[in-house]
């Protein structure tokens, strides 16, 4: 049979019993509500928030599945293919909690493992939301499809500078509730098995609404001018209808023809090439975009400059992975070790941009936790992408097939951007990367009809779900720590924009840096107070500060501008020189460095120094102090050039 009708009735081990209504709640709360979780109180809008949103709901499901497991004969079992991949994320996590302890626990390291350990039981959860039933897939598609609506809706109004909601006015850019533009892209990306799904297997208004999302969504991937996921999603369909291919031309025998899915196939790519057509008809180019023709043809060009910057920080990554091979630099200690290995081509050697990543996840993940680390985060693709082609080779439908070619597309398309990109970060990102790996799981499972590999007893079960709700309950404490840490830092820098030192001091001080210690942009929380206190007098306060934020971030040029500045009104001169040089090597064209040392090396008569330290800066400073502190180098050493 082809594409089934909307009303056909639902399986009878599906009857919408207390089980199914929990099912129904987290496909739910996962495929709908987090992606739409936006707030402007903080600095990112999105990872706290909606991180907080999902530790809450596995506070709430861990605890009444035990409930369950209490009331009822109800035990925890574990599936061979759950078993192989959530054996490898396990592993990982096992690897990167060593990572942490050696490099020294810090509150960045902390949080990423308990995102890593969200991971795991989204996994397991969206595995038995699913239970491979068709009922519950649909159901999953459906709340995909809706969401992506939405993130796409809100993005074309961006895209057309439309803002019919506050936040609108505020963020500008075209990233609708992501954050990013390229998280955006990535992000539709990811939805579209799901849409697709609908699409292919839905009649009416449901198929209606799948056909508006998926126009709307290769609208935007081509308007959005993301080229990571140019790359990703045209290599990653092309890997799974190859796939498909080679297992239906091997095995024809299938219970239900493919005549209906060619048909809705053929629609398909007619929509793809309207969505691609509108896109260029009706291109809406900001000054900050590039023209398509010319954004396009960058694709293949080494001597662009995003490009450029992306193998710069992948080369410098690298050497990192050489240097500490075993154990990485640490989980979440990557931006603070990068500028230890030179900014010379890139935009951070002015000081002004820090990266926070080097736009590669696999590569991250390697410098962070070493090469068994990065071995075992690679494991966890490979192991899904081979159970989906082993259950896509044992289905007997066409329907499962076609299932596991599209869960296929959306893993494959991750794991590509992943090498370009940095959805591991996110938190939509890698809900709906569970979502996908959940639907292979439990297909597979049911295609296989295999007993499960692992069954707990009762009191195991009890004593496994425990520690999972603690893991809930941990993640939601800090998360939530974390999400006031950042509403209060959102304010103290609106103190400091209008100079009120003292109440933006207040709010830092209600910052926790056990649980935040860094903002998104790198910055150390006590490096803010230490800027508050010095403008209001307080030099040694201020000091003192600086020394805490030193710590936090030992390569933060700002931070050790600012305690040169301080050792210098102290008279601690030859400190002084050393640490401006410090952050000068670090950032060469940090500019207020060089003022700073220049006027110190001058005021110490040390002119000639003075000198070989501005000149390199004479062709790009801009700041009047620079020029007022070269003339008066330059008079003292009696040159006119």
């Amino acid at each position: 049979m082809g594409p089934r009708k909307e009303r056909t009735p639902t399986r009878s081990n599906v009857a919408k019993g207390p089980q199914h209504r929990w099912a129904a709640l987290y496909l739910f709360m996962t495929a709908l509500v987090v992606p739409l979780v936006y707030s402007n109180a903080t600095i990112d809008p999105v990872l706290l928030p909606g991180f907080l949103v999902v530790s809450l709901l596995g506070i709430v499901l861990v605890a009444t599945f035990g409930l369950g497991i209490v009331r009822s004969t109800t035990t925890l079992s574990v599936h061979r293919a759950e078993a192989i991949v959530i054996g490898c994320l396990i592993a990982f996590i096992l690897v990167a909690a060593i990572s942490v302890v050696v490099a020294g626990p810090t509150p960045d390291g902390t949080f990423e493992l308990l995102k890593l350990a969200t991971f795991v039981w989204l996994i397991y959860a969206s595995s038995r939301a699913i239970t491979g039933e068709r009922s519950r897939l649909t159901l999953l598609a459906k709340f995909v499809t809706v969401g992506s609506f939405l993130v796409g809706g809100f993005a074309v109004l961006q895209y057309y500078q439309v803002a019919l909601f506050e936040w609108m006015k505020v963020d500008t850019t075209v990233d609708s509730t992501m954050g990013h533009r390229n998280l955006l892209a990535s992000f539709l990306v990811l939805a579209f098995p799901f849409v697709a799904y609908v699409f292919f297997g839905l009649h009416g208004r449901w198929r209606v609404a799948s056909a508006v999302t998926m126009l709307v969504s290769v609208f935007l991937l081509v308007a959005l001018q993301t080229r990571a996921v140019w790359v990703a999603f045209p290599v990653g369909l092309a890997f799974s209808l190859f796939i498909l291919a080679l297992v239906t031309k091997r095995e024809r025998s299938t219970r239900d023809g493919g005549g209906a899915y060619r048909s809705r196939a053929l629609q398909a790519a007619v929509l793809t090439a309207l969505g691609l057509s509108m896109a260029l008809l009706f291109q809406y180019s900001p000054g900050s975009r590039a023209p398509m023709r010319e954004h396009v043809g960058s694709l293949v060009q080494l001597r662009d400059a995003s490009i450029h910057e992306r193998l710069q920080l992948w080369s410098r990554t690298i050497r990192m992975i050489r240097e500490r091979p075993l154990t990485g630099v640490g989980l979440g200690n990557w931006r603070v070790v990068i500028p230890t290995y030179g900014a010379e081509g890139l935009r951070s050697d002015t000081g002004t941009i820090h990266f926070q990543r080097p736009h590669n996840d696999f590569l991250w993940a390697a410098s962070e936790t070493g090469l068994l680390g990065g071995a075992l985060y690679l494991a966890l693709f490979v192991s899904v992408l081979g159970l989906a082609v082993s259950a896509m080779v044992r289905a007997t439908s066409m329907h499962d097939r076609l299932v596991l070619t599209l869960m296929l597309l959306g893993v494959s398309c991750y794991a590509l951007d992943s090498l370009f990109s940095f959805p591991k970060e996110r938190t939509a990102h890698s809900v709906y990367l569970a979502l996908l790996i959940g639907t292979v799981l439990s297909f597979h499972q049911r295609i296989g009809n295999r007993p499960a590999a692992l069954s707990f007893s009762k009191r195991w079960s009890l004593v496994i779900v425990a520690l999972v709700w603690a893991t809930t309950l941990v993640a939601g404490r800090f998360t939530w720590s974390r999400y006031r840490a950042e509403v209060h830092l959102r304010q103290a820098l609106v103190a400091r924009s209008v100079k009120d030192w003292p109440l933006m001091v207040a709010h830092l001080d209600r910052i926790d840096r056990s649980t935040y210690a860094m903002d998104p942009s790198s910055a150390p929380v006590a490096w803010y107070r230490g800027v508050a206190r010095f403008e209001m007098g307080s030099r040694e306060a201020a000091l003192a500060d600086f020394r805490q934020a030193l710590e936090v971030h030992p390569n933060h040029v700002h931070v050790l501008n600012n305690i040169a500045t301080c050792q210098t009104l102290a008279g601690d001169n030859d400190d002084a020189v050393r640490t401006y040089q410090r952050a000068i090597e670090i950032a060469p064209r940090f500019e207020e460095a060089r003022v700073n040392l220049g006027f110190l090396l001058h005021s110490l008569g040390k002119d000639q120094e003075a000198y070989e330290v501005l000149a390199p800066a004479a062709a790009y400073a801009t700041t009047p102090r620079f020029g007022e502190c070269f003339r008066l180098v330059r008079a003292a050493l009696g040159s006119e050039n």
